[in-house]
This record gives C-alpha cells, sequence and structure tokens, in this order.
C-alpha cells in the first residue's frame, strides 16, 4: 500500500474482529501484528483496560476502582461480577478480553438491523425517589428517540434497566399500545413499569431505557379505544418540534425545566458505556 498509494498502514491480523483492531493499535506505522489463539494471552492481556474498544474514560475508572487494571484482569473477573459492574456490556469485554467474539466480517456497506436503541448511564450520585429516575430517563431518551428518528423506526415496547446501589441489576419491559418514536411517550411507559416493579429497598445508581420491538415508521396502529388519542398526538407533536429545535440548534437549545437542574448524569455524556457493531448498544 505505501509503495502504491503512499500512505502508512498498520494491520492487525487475528483470529477475531477485536483483537484484529486490537492489533492493527500495536505497532505503528508501517508494522504487521499477528494475534493467535496460541498467544493472545501474551500479547492482549499486559494491555491496559484502555487499549480494549468500548472502554472509555468512565468504565476504565469503573474498573479500576475494583482493583482491574488490565485485560487479562478482566479475563479472570468472575463474569457475574462484570454483568453487575457494567450490565451486558460487562459480559461482552468479558468475551472479547477471552477470545470470545463471534462477529463476522462483512461488507463495508453491509448495516444490521437494528433491534433496539438505548442509553443507559451510571449517575453521580444515588436516586432516591421515581421523580429523580423520570428526569435521567428523560434526558438519555432524547436520543433514543433522536436515533429512532434518524433510522426511520419507531417503538413497539420498551424497556428500563435499572442498578441499585448494592450492584443489583434489573431489567423490565413492556409493550406500547401505538407505535411511537416520542421521548415523552417513551419515558411514560417506562415510568409506568418501572413504577409497578420497582422496589425501593435501596437507591438507584445506574438506569437506562431502550426502544424495543422496532419496526419501520409509517406503519400504523390498530386503534385502542382505552387510549386518549388526543393525548397521545400531542406528545408526538412536542417531541417533534423538540427534535427539529434540537438537531437545528443544538441539543442545549430546549429541554423540560427539571431538566435544567443537576439530575445526577455525567457532565460529559461521552461516558455512557457502548460497544461496536453486534455489542454495540445501539
Amino acid at each position: 500500500m505505501k509503495e502504491e498509494i503512499g500512505i502508512s498502514v498498520s494491520v492487525g491480523v487475528s483470529f477475531c474482529k477485536i483483537f484484529a483492531k486490537l492489533g492493527s493499535d500495536m505497532k505503528k506505522p508501517d508494522a504487521t501484528t499477528v494475534i493467535s489463539e496460541e498467544n493472545f494471552r501474551e500479547k492482549v492481556w499486559p494491555l491496559p483496560v484502555r487499549d480494549l474498544v468500548g472502554i472509555g474514560p468512565a468504565t476504565e475508572r469503573k474498573l479500576n476502582k475494583i482493583g482491574i487494571f488490565t485485560l487479562g484482569d478482566i479475563s479472570q473477573t468472575p463474569i457475574k461480577l462484570m454483568k453487575n459492574l457494567l450490565g451486558i456490556n460487562g459480559v461482552y469485554l468479558w468475551q472479547y478480553c477471552n477470545g470470545m467474539d463471534i462477529r463476522p466480517v462483512v461488507d463495508r456497506d453491509h448495516k444490521e438491523a437494528i433491534k433496539s436503541i438505548g442509553n443507559s448511564s451510571t449517575t453521580r450520585r444515588d436516586l432516591n425517589s421515581d421523580e429523580e429516575v423520570f428526569n435521567v430517563l428523560q434526558e438519555l431518551s432524547f436520543s433514543v428517540s433522536r436515533r429512532l428518528r434518524e433510522a426511520e423506526l419507531e417503538a413497539m415496547g420498551v424497556e428500563v434497566f435499572v442498578r441499585n446501589s448494592e450492584l443489583q441489576s434489573f431489567n423490565f419491559s413492556k409493550k406500547i399500545n401505538m407505535a411511537s418514536q416520542s421521548s415523552i411517550i417513551l419515558v411514560r411507559e417506562a415510568m409506568e413499569i418501572f413504577k409497578e416493579k420497582y422496589r425501593w429497598a435501596f437507591p438507584v445508581r445506574a438506569v437506562g431505557i431502550r426502544a424495543i420491538n422496532l419496526r419501520s415508521q409509517g406503519g400504523g396502529s390498530q386503534m385502542d379505544v382505552f387510549l386518549n388519542h388526543e393525548k397521545f398526538q400531542k406528545s408526538e407533536d412536542v417531541d417533534t418540534c423538540l427534535y427539529k429545535i434540537r438537531k437545528k440548534y443544538g441539543k442545549n437549545s430546549i429541554t423540560f425545566a427539571a431538566l435544567k437542574k443537576d439530575i445526577g448524569l455525567p457532565s460529559d455524556m461521552t461516558e455512557i458505556v457502548t460497544l461496536p457493531n453486534r455489542h454495540y448498544n445501539m
């Protein structure tokens, strides 16, 4: 490549995608790193956790806090502990560090069918009431709603993730009678299932909201005789206006008054944990 088109490249070659990516960053420039099933423990495990795709500053701090500093540390940590600490992403990280990445190599233009779109975050302080949980979910749902609209999808269900101060994790889900892209409606439905299912034995320390049972937008829904359709449509219209204003002028251009106070989310929202491709928090 350097001889023909004059650019330097670093190449990672491995038996799985995550290690191939890792190898491409290990030696630069003009280098090829081979990570095999026989040598990955020697090459990968001594690396700091931040070297793995999907581990940002916030995740690194969480791992360091319990004595996990290298990729080898992750591989030797009980998978249940990783899940309690980071949710399903903790499971994926454990699998990656043990060479269990089963994602196929696909064409560059290939697009996975999106099955769910969600956001979650650990808060800077404990949440102690339904109102505090609601505010965090509303902020997170703005991104969920935006990505639904950009993907031209709408949700027929919603899922809520909760982790309490004792690191106990819960997932609650429900169907939505009328398909929606609205953050307002998603949060309303999410709070309904949260209030029904969550028992306030301990404060909440992490929450998430996920749009599920996705379908292409505009498919229509069977009328629900028990639904206040005027209220439903108003929520859709208000949220559409919010989306358009935020898209044109930035996400801080408009929001709900309750979200202007400190609701406990990290100031840098990029700290929300995400992972690539099939193991990515869409």
